[in-house]
Order: C-alpha cells, then sequence, then structure tokens
C-alpha cells in the first residue's frame, strides 16, 4: 500500500488518481509541450534572417547615389530598404539603412528630421555599429539649429 503522508506533505497525490495517471502517460510516451496549446502544430523556433538580393542591390544603388551627392533619391531607396530589412529581421542593415537616411536628410538641410532619425537608431538599435555612428552625428548637430 502507498504511504499517503508522504505524498500529502510534498503536495503530490498517489498515482491513481487521473490527472497523475495521464501525466505519467504523457511522460512515458515522450510527448513534447509543443504539441499542445496555441502554437499546436507551429514552428515556435526563431526564423533564420534572409535579405534578398534585390534588397542588397537597392541598398548599394542608394549608397551609391549618396556617394553622387544624390541624397533625394537615395533617401527614398533608404527608406525602402529600411522597411524590407525589418520584416526579414535583420536588424543591423534595418539600422544601416536608417542610419543613411538620417544621413541624406541631414545634407538636404533637415536637421530636426535628421536628429529625430539619428535618435531612433542610437535608441531602437543601440546594439549595432549605426548606433554608434548616429551618436556622433547627433552630438556635431548638436549645436545646429533646427530648420
Amino acid at each position: 500500500m502507498w504511504d499517503k503522508r508522504i505524498y500529502f506533505k510534498v503536495g503530490l497525490r498517489p498515482l491513481g488518481t487521473w490527472p497523475s495517471l495521464l501525466l505519467l502517460l504523457l511522460l512515458l510516451t515522450g510527448c513534447s509541450s509543443a504539441n499542445f496549446g496555441p502554437w499546436q502544430g507551429k514552428d515556435v523556433r526563431p526564423r533564420p534572417v534572409v535579405v534578398s538580393q534585390a534588397d542588397l542591390a537597392m541598398f548599394n544603388d542608394a549608397i551609391s547615389l549618396v556617394e553622387s551627392l544624390r541624397y533625394e533619391a537615395a533617401a527614398g531607396k533608404f527608406r525602402q530598404v529600411f522597411d524590407n530589412f525589418v520584416f526579414a529581421g535583420d536588424r543591423s542593415r534595418a539600422a544601416e539603412s536608417l542610419f543613411w537616411l538620417g544621413f541624406c536628410r541631414e545634407k538636404q538641410q533637415q536637421v530636426a528630421e535628421a536628429k529625430a532619425i539619428y535618435l531612433r537608431v542610437a535608441e531602437e538599435y543601440s546594439e549595432t555599429r549605426a548606433a554608434q555612428q548616429s551618436d556622433r552625428r547627433l552630438s556635431r548637430l548638436s549645436g545646429k539649429l533646427d530648420l
């Protein structure tokens, strides 16, 4: 016979109850918890970062436009690839795109918008190299008046 005193001291019941039998059955059959609940049948692992070659080409085109001082055209491309990088989950490239968008705005004399973009990069993407660059640009712009 089971010594019920031991089970009740630690808050357990003997294996004669239905919940305990169900738990034992689940443990013996090796069921995983991912087969139950709202995530049933869904892959709950983090998805890998997949960036399309077209987005990378557009980013490189935007950099070329900055080099040729065509800031307005570059800004449009940086905005588009930023959204695509965010959707793909690539935080590093998203931060870099946003930084370059801020740079374009700064060169277009849109200082207030540039500051807001740099601040966003520094706060939302603080783990990236673009955040460090944004901090440096913000410190340079701190003396400029907002236009």
